[in-house]
């Protein structure tokens, strides 16, 4: 279970034009519950992880930037939505530095949706200096891109569940093995409904007259 002095499980620092990145994730991290026969096996996990702040939804349009502070003060760990853009934004660099002088950087999950990490090149890089000012060692990157093999649905799956493995300090495979049989059930169940309507259809064009 989290920790009892902080309100959000994450808080989600990105820039605008990142904006359906940090609602995705957002919405995701809202609306998934973990299985409960792992909530069983292992009962320090809570059943959902929320809340998750992110400040366009949660804060009103005129309040300042110590209300944001107070909202980095309250969360577990801070998400970085990573994106060249995102790179050179003075106002993600604040929320980075301030969030690691509270918690420290190993609260801190780079999520990368575009450019090339530690490419120290202006045009692709897409890790903020202030993440690399804060740790001697490369932060570990989620990287939806670069998520196995596969459609970019199933990579962005696979990112997903990665975070939520890193918000709770569990490994990826405890959580994707479960995730994964309910995709393949989902798949199976679709198949299964597609013959049958299938047949069906046969069944009834050759019941009719020519």
């Amino acid at each position: 279970m989290m920790e009892q002095q902080f309100q959000y499980y994450a808080f989600i620092s990105y820039k605008r034009e990142d904006e359906k990145w940090a609602k995705w994730l957002q919405d995701r991290l809202r609306w998934y519950k973990l299985p409960s026969k792992l909530c069983r096996q292992i009962t320090r996990l809570p059943k959902k992880v929320w809340p998750v702040f992110r400040d366009n939804t949660d804060l009103d349009s005129g309040r300042l930037e110590e209300n944001i502070r107070h909202e980095l003060e309250r969360s577990h760990y801070l998400i970085v939505i990573c994106s060249p853009e995102a790179a050179r934004s003075p106002w993600v660099g604040k929320e980075v530095k301030y969030f690691a002088t509270l918690h420290g950087a190993d609260k801190i999950i780079p999520f990368v949706v575009s450019g090339i990490p530690y490419s120290n090149d202006i045009e692709t890089e897409c890790i903020h200096e202030q993440i690399k000012a804060i740790s001697q060692e490369e932060l570990l990157a989620i990287n939806v891109r670069e998520e196995g093999i596969g459609s970019f649905a199933m990579k962005k799956k696979r990112a997903f569940i990665r975070v939520v493995a890193r918000l709770l300090d569990i490994k990826f495979n405890t959580l994707w093995q479960p995730y994964e049989r309910i995709l393949r059930i989902r798949k199976w169940s679709t198949g299964i409904g597609v013959v049958f309507i299938l047949i069906r259809f046969i069944h009834l064009v050759g019941l009719l007259p020519d």
